[in-house]
């Protein structure tokens, strides 16, 4: 987000925007608890759950209905976000997609080996040999890359691949919109009764196969990913 300039307000980048959204998934699931204890309420949950309302949130700033709904030109609220450049914004959603999710996985890796490691730990020098060997690109000199993760520090503790495994809930959750529809009342009903609601008064597991109906399974992940699994 810039800086307001002269007459020109504060604007929204789209990476802003899915940004709020994430945040907003994070805000509902604190304001529409229902558990009777705080340590149980809204994002005090199991680590691989924490992530799955605003993960799964971030769906619908890339839906051309919403980006509809919500943009405009601030000196004329009437003109949209124009056609062509929405769609080439979502079509250029997964550019470099491989290399985000090389780095979540280099992120989860080190992670986990900071903390399982015995001894004095120089986490710079495992950082930039993981990086090489999975980003396959010598990592800046001098960047001190651990000492920019903030969730390092913020309690995940040897739990940083549950970020990436709440990716696999959300997109669990945000297929079942796509199929009821992104306003469909009934399941947003549903959403804030199974997913929001209850806080850490039941296992996250049972949660999401009370919201889905079965078990989450891998397959949106992968297509998520544009990854075609063969056919056993």
């Amino acid at each position: 987000m810039r800086a307001p300039v002269g007459d020109k307000p504060s604007l929204l980048s789209h990476d802003d925007l899915e940004g709020l959204f994430h945040e907003l998934g994070h805000a509902l699931h604190v304001s529409l608890t229902r558990a009777p204890y705080a340590t149980l309420s809204g994002y005090n949950v199991e680590w691989d759950y924490v992530e799955t309302p605003s993960q799964a949130l971030e769906e619908w700033a890339w839906q051309p209905q919403v980006l509809d709904a919500i943009s405009s030109l601030y000196t004329d609220p009437r003109q949209k976000l124009p056609v062509e450049l929405r769609t080439r914004m979502i079509e250029a959603r997964d550019m470099d997609a491989g290399m985000t999710y090389s780095r979540m996985l280099m992120i989860s890796s080190e992670d986990m080996l900071f903390h399982t490691s015995h001894g004095p730990v120089n986490v710079t020098s495992i950082s930039d040999a993981m990086y090489e060997d999975l980003m396959g690109i010598r990592p800046i000199t001098g960047g001190h890359e651990p000492a920019t993760i903030g969730h390092f520090m913020g309690g995940y503790d040897a739990g940083y691949y549950s970020y990436l495994w709440s990716k696999v809930y959300a997109l669990n959750v945000y297929a079942r919109f796509e199929r009821d529809g992104l306003t469909n009342t009934t399941t947003g009903r549903d959403f804030r009764h199974w997913i929001l609601e209850p806080g850490n008064m039941q296992d996250g597991d049972v949660l999401l196969r009370g919201f889905l109906g079965k078990e989450p399974g891998m397959d949106v992940f992968y297509e998520r990913l544009h990854i075609t699994l063969p056919v056993k």
